[in-house]
């Protein structure tokens, strides 16, 4: 089946995609209530939860779409392969209405703090009337790229930690009465790492808001929305056996990223032009493949074609996607050149 609609794989869901996420959970999500309300009356918020619970859809999609065009103005950063208050820097530079210079990669401590907060008051300044909303996702990698710095010896640095580089930027912003709330959204196993910050905020954490997974019924409404929406119809029994097979073997609960691929490999795996009620039959032939493999086969193998000239193996593929996880089951930033180290070992 071609032409999948409602389904985000990998990515979170947005405030377009109402229908398919918020309507599934019901008329209304107590998380998102306090979130709403706990962000409304301050100026930074936490949102944490156990991974795959959907924090950021919870916020990109279900808090975006309780605020009206011209009261919600959000800046989506994540650290990735730079530093955190960079990442900031490129994505308020991307919003500004001015031109504004690209930031030399070396400026580091309070002068990388000071320029992103100069930054951002210049686009309060663009946008005024209009709250912007600095969301910080996957702030465990901040965190986690600082526990790693503890193993070197910090005298030959002549840096501060990502850590202390933030705090001097909240202190910042917290200071001044800029129309900003900041909103981190971590996994739940860090949230002890960021009392780092409670000198600074001494009630931070009074406003925090905890997601947990999506239970069987909130899941059963989602697909029930999805496949509606590709004009498929499925029974009770055959859409609880359906959903039942996404969920985690360890916890006994279910990762809406995960949820994501299966319900795309499912929708992929039926046949051209299929249309209403999907028999049973299927479902069980369906449910003996592994949806994950699929997907991941899939795609390495469609890397490994595109790369025929420099001739990457599917081998040498899984080699680097297996240096990107960290120990701790999170994900890692690889530089080019140690992705290129990778391969060479082999």
């Amino acid at each position: 089946m071609d032409n999948i609609k409602g389904i985000k794989q990998l990515n979170s869901y947005e405030k377009s995609d109402y229908y398919f996420f918020l309507r599934g959970f019901g008329n209304e999500i107590p998380e998102l209530e306090d979130l709403y309300k706990k962000v409304r009356t301050s100026k930074i918020t936490i949102l944490y939860g156990p991974s795959g619970s959907g924090k950021t859809s919870l916020i990109r999609c279900g808090l975006a779409n309780k605020y009206g065009k011209n009261d919600w103005l959000d800046i989506m950063i994540r650290k990735g392969s730079m530093r955190l208050l960079q990442s900031a820097y490129n994505e308020l530079r991307t919003n500004a209405l001015d031109v504004v210079p690209r930031l030399n990669e070396s400026v580091r401590n309070e002068e990388l703090a000071g320029e992103t907060y100069t930054l951002l008051s210049n686009v309060c300044r663009d946008y005024a009337g209009t709250p912007i909303y600095l969301i910080f996702d996957q702030f465990e990698e901040v965190l986690i790229a600082d526990k790693e710095d503890t193993s070197k010896d910090r005298s030959i640095q002549k840096e501060v930690s990502e850590k202390e580089e933030f705090n001097i930027f909240l202190e910042k912003v917290l200071k001044q009465d800029l129309n900003v709330r900041i909103i981190i959204s971590l996994r739940e196993e860090y949230l002890g790492y960021l009392d780092y910050f409670e000198k600074t905020i001494p009630s931070l954490f009074l406003n925090k808001v905890r997601l947990d997974r999506l239970e069987m019924e909130q899941l059963k409404a989602i697909t029930t929305r999805i496949l509606e929406i590709n004009g498929l119809v499925i029974h009770d029994a055959a859409l609880t056996e359906l959903v039942e097979k996404t969920r985690d073997a360890v916890s006994l609960k279910f990762d809406l990223p995960y949820y994501q691929i299966f319900m795309y490999q499912f929708l992929k795996y039926l046949p051209q032009n299929t249309s209403g009620v999907i028999s049973i039959d299927t479902i069980k032939e369906f449910l003996l493949k592994d949806a994950m493999k699929l997907y991941l086969d899939e795609r390495i193998e469609r890397v490994a074609e595109s790369n025929s000239i420099n001739k990457i193996s599917v081998s040498e593929i899984w080699s680097v996607l297996n240096e990107l996880v960290t120990n701790d089951g999170t994900k890692k930033q690889l530089q080019l050149t140690e992705i290129q180290q990778v391969l060479n070992r082999r």
